[in-house]
């Protein structure tokens, strides 16, 4: 493995680097359509920090954008929340933020930039030294020097006994195409840092079957790390060290379930193991994502057996037709030094999009129930501010486009207008008769109608165009089409509901190769 860079080297590579850098571009926060994938910590003083990211309809995508909001009263109320790392204009996203406090009491904002058309991919932070100050400061983006072509993260830092800073990190060996995060390449490793976060070396080639990703690490009473990992396999997976991390055990299976999500796993001060995570949750399916009954758990014996737990949030979400899952998931958190548990978790990000904030101790999750009298469930952070007419025509839309790719005849003609003028990108015109035959029939099959951008303007009352780029992917009689789309679309409000009522599109030419 090649040495890992310096601080000094890093910082002189970004200057470089900036020379050429692509301008950031600006994110209209007032029109959010999606939001999640919180963070959270807490002060020594008692400000509460809580990140997460949002930006273009969903994620992944280039317009993907890392936030931060704050609260000086407790968890009552948030500030607004602002951009930590703009997206920039070659499509490099940012995406996953976390926040963590290290020894010295510095804020710590990481998150992941990456393209994925350029297939650069990397972790990068902000610091901030005083994060109780009246407006807190941060300083300018670096580069978290993980030497691999491809890497990211998104759980906390744990500081070791020893000192030493350990990092979880899912990372490729050599280039990932596209946005990765699920790609068989992927390992699960660790970066080590020896100098307070100054430099950091990779360790760790841990392979899962499967998709694997968002590991999590926990130093055991015996000294051994404990690396949990989350799988497709309806399981989390494990992984031990006994030399501070820098080589690792074959990995294999654990009996926890999991609905393949991120979950949460932090040492008390009790010096029990904390985890929350979807306890007895939904049997995950096409249209259930398995997002629900999201407890906090305690082990006693190092997680060799857990408690039953506190139900934070039960509440459960199908899967949206661009693929976002719904429900409750992604939690993160901290407890304080008066002992509470401060978590934070998402809610169906392209519906409310709620960031929900939870709070209880140690002996509520033992009960199972609130004998502490400290319990506060289902806070609502921040969720997504959207018109009731722009919610109704995206949820339309977004039958729209379940309803193509099924070919179901019933809800076609419940969507389409009497007067549907559906002008294909080859020049060929449907009307809604022959379009809902043509998709019923089998002679045209749509499979990936994916949304790169989609913008809703209301002209008139009653009247809504949409308009933006789609990559659609579909086969004729046989023969496949796989293209880029600009479009022009329009909706019409007929007998209180959204019928759609034109579509006109083009294609675009595919990108430069670089």
């Amino acid at each position: 493995m090649k040495p890992t860079l310096t601080l000094l080297s890093a910082l002189l590579l970004v200057a470089l680097a900036a020379l050429h850098a692509a301008e950031p571009v600006t994110i209209d926060l007032a029109n959010r359509v999606w939001q999640g994938i919180p963070g959270l910590e807490r002060t020594a003083k008692g400000r509460v920090f809580v990140s997460w990211f949002t930006g273009g309809p969903k994620e992944p995508k280039p317009e993907n954008t890392v936030l931060l909001c704050y609260s000086d009263d407790a968890g009552k109320t948030f500030t607004s929340p602002k951009v930590m790392a703009f997206p920039g204009d070659d499509g490099t996203r940012t995406y996953d933020p976390s926040l963590w406090i290290d020894p010295k009491g510095r804020l710590w904002y990481i998150f992941n930039r990456g393209n994925k058309d350029t297939n650069v991919h990397g972790v990068w932070a902000r610091t901030c030294s005083d994060p109780d100050a009246t407006q807190p400061v941060f300083g300018a983006e670096f580069r978290v020097g993980l030497d691999a072509p491809f890497a990211f993260r998104i759980n906390k830092v744990t500081v070791l006994s020893t000192g030493e800073w350990i990092m979880p990190v899912t990372y490729s060996a050599e280039a990932v195409a596209g946005w990765g995060g699920f790609d068989a390449k992927q390992l699960q490793g660790v970066g080590i840092s020896t100098d307070e976060g100054r430099t950091w070396k990779l360790h760790g080639a841990i392979k899962t079957r499967g998709a694997a990703l968002e590991n999590m690490v926990t130093e055991m009473r015996d000294g051994r790390l404990w690396m949990l990992i989350r799988t497709g396999s309806g399981f989390l997976w494990e992984s031990h060290s006994a030399d501070q991390g820098r080589t690792w055990s074959e990995a294999r299976s654990t009996t926890i379930t999991n609905p393949h999500s991120r979950f949460f796993i932090r040492r008390l001060a009790s010096g029990n193991l904390l985890m929350v995570n979807h306890h007895k949750f939904s049997k995950p399916g096409p249209l259930n994502p398995g997002r629900d009954h999201l407890t906090a758990q305690l082990s006693t014996d190092d997680g060799a057996t857990w408690c039953e737990g506190l139900l934070l949030d039960e509440r459960g979400g199908t899967r949206f037709p661009n693929g976002v899952p719904g429900g409750v998931s992604y939690p993160d958190g901290v407890q304080d030094k008066d002992g509470l548990i401060w978590i934070a978790y998402d809610r169906d990000r392209n519906g409310p999009g709620e960031i929900l904030l939870a709070r209880f101790r140690e002996e509520d999750v033992v009960a199972g129930k609130n004998v502490s009298g400290t319990v506060s469930l289902q806070q609502v952070i921040n969720k997504l501010n959207q018109p009731a007419h722009l919610v109704a025509v995206m949820a339309a839309d977004d039958a729209r486009v379940a309803a193509m790719k099924s070919a179901d005849r019933e809800k076609l003609g419940a969507i389409f207008s009497e007067e549907l003028h559906y002008a294909h990108s080859t020049g060929a015109v449907d009307t809604k008769a022959s379009f809902i035959a043509l998709l019923t029939s089998g002679k045209t099959k749509y499979t990936v109608i994916d949304y790169d951008k989609r913008d809703f303007s209301f002209p008139a009352p009653g009247f809504a165009l949409m308009t933006g780029q789609v990559h659609i992917r579909s086969t004729t009689e046989g023969a496949a089409a796989d293209n880029v789309l600009s479009f022009l679309a329009a909706w019409r409000l007929e007998d209180g509901k959204w019928r759609f009522l034109a579509w006109q599109s083009c294609k675009l030419p595919p990108a430069p190769r670089q």
